[in-house]
């Protein structure tokens, strides 16, 4: 239901799942990530998100962000400890404004829905990127799988 308590909401945006069953939920207009187990029940919750639009869990069980506030691609380990982001404010090529959806094919180019530039960025990864800092294609196994 709608509210800013534990297993409440206010504009649920995204969901996705790991390897364990756990469900992530941007909380959007609540500025969190909530955190479920597979039946529904509340684990826990990530504060200080400023505006999660898209979530995704990667084939390496970290979960990356876009939030459309800060205008950066933000990953996160299964805990919730930040790792890494990059992404800055703008028009120009490369930048967002409010990158609001992305996904990765199979050969690590990064698709992002640059929603108030209206357009759709491609990002192809140098031979010598940061592989930490590359967003890996998204999990998918059996019944646990990411959707946005």
């Amino acid at each position: 239901r709608r509210g800013t308590g534990p297993g409440e909401f206010n504009l649920v945006h995204c969901v996705t799942v790991d390897a364990a069953g756990r469900v992530y939920v941007a909380d959007r207009n609540n500025r969190r990530l909530q955190v479920f187990d597979q039946d529904g029940t509340f684990l826990e919750v990530w504060e200080g998100i400023r505006r999660p639009s898209h979530l995704m869990i990667d084939e390496n069980q970290t979960l990356w962000m876009g939030d459309g506030e800060i205008n950066r691609m933000v990953q996160y380990d299964l805990n919730g400890k930040l790792l890494t982001y990059w992404g800055v404010q703008g028009r120009f090529p490369g930048a967002f404004n409010n990158n609001h959806s992305f996904s990765v094919d199979d050969e690590g180019n990064l698709y992002v829905a640059d929603y108030a530039n209206f357009r759709l960025q491609k990002f192809t990864p140098k031979a010598n990127a940061d592989r930490s800092r590359l967003i890996a294609p998204r999990f998918v196994s059996g019944s646990a799988t990411s959707a946005g």
